[in-house]
């Protein structure tokens, strides 16, 4: 869950090192920062004195607790904590205990930020070390230039809105966020994929035209055996065709607002719904029951090794 955090108070109860850590996370958002003990450690002082804190020099202070729309605690005192806690439930507000995760309202996750883009990796409060260790990965996989592209893409959806025919979008940002344009853009030349993506829209689609693809996916006997080619079509697809009985754990890999349809034979015994599919995007057809392997224009993908 994102949380719209603008002109809210987010309380942090404590003033050593698991407050600090807590702040590093809580300054990058647009919340009223609020750091609750009579002492502080350096780092949380130099917060304050640059401004982008309130210090309230008590260990509890009820007032200020009840103001809260989020409260971090972490004083060291475990009564302490649990008084902090109770308080600011009373008053509404939504809890984190720091390494207590059975105690907690909120647990917040590792972050990979390439704004706007956040990745947010958690694992419950179960194991915050893994969490951190995906997030290195992360950190590594995604490059520092997706927010730029992602901020550029975003000035760009007015303009293709109002160039692209509805039925040609998905297809359209299909090509701009996996194909020239990122791979330009990934390559410093930033200019030339805005330029492209632009050029395209008053195109009213992609240099590669088309209204999307169409792919055959075998019925796998469970969700983990399907290859990942398989999963990224599912991600990508803007309507499913599959058989009544497939598993659920299958669908769920799928673009959650992809339009699906439950069917008993092939779809394209159905030639116009068919054709009305193809034209709103990328279609997958997952195993339906009597169905002939589609022709050449088809990607087939086997969910088994042979």
């Amino acid at each position: 869950m994102f949380l719209d955090m603008q002109g809210r108070i987010a309380l942090l109860a404590g003033g050593d090192e698991q407050i600090v850590q807590k702040s590093r996370l809580l300054k990058r958002t647009d919340a009223d920062l609020v750091i609750m003990s009579e002492m502080l450690v350096p780092e949380l002082q130099r917060l304050v004195d640059q401004g982008h804190a309130r210090h309230v020099a008590k260990d509890f202070d009820p007032a200020t607790v009840a103001t809260a729309r989020y409260v971090f605690i972490a004083t060291e005192d475990d009564e302490l904590d649990l008084q902090i806690a109770d308080h600011a439930r009373a008053s509404g507000a939504v809890v984190n205990m720091v390494d207590k995760p059975d105690q907690c309202d909120m647990i917040t996750p590792a972050i990979v930020d390439r704004d706007p883009v956040v990745v947010a990796i958690g694992t419950e409060g179960a194991a915050p070390v893994l969490a951190k260790a995906i997030k290195t990965s992360l950190e590594q996989s995604l490059s520092p230039r997706l927010g730029g592209f992602i901020e550029m893409i975003r000035l760009q959806r007015g303009p293709v809105a109002d160039q692209v025919d509805g039925r040609r979008r998905l297809s359209f940002w299909n090509w701009a966020v996996k194909g020239a344009p990122w791979r330009k853009w990934l390559a410093g030349d930033e200019a030339g994929a805005e330029t492209m993506v632009r050029n395209a829209a008053r195109e009213g689609g992609p240099p590669e035209g088309g209204f999307g693809s169409l792919t055959f996916i075998e019925t796998p006997e469970a969700p983990d055996l399907l290859p990942l080619r398989a999963i990224q079509r599912l991600q990508d697809a803007a309507v499913i065709f599959h058989d009544e009985t497939l598993d659920e754990g299958v669908l769920e890999l799928a673009r959650r607002d992809a339009e699906r349809v439950a069917v008993t034979r092939c779809p394209r015994g159905d030639l116009v719904e068919f054709e009305k599919a193809l034209s709103k995007g990328s279609v997958v057809v997952i195993g339906t029951a009597k169905c002939s392997l589609p022709g050449s224009d088809c990607e087939t993908i086997l969910a088994t090794p042979d």
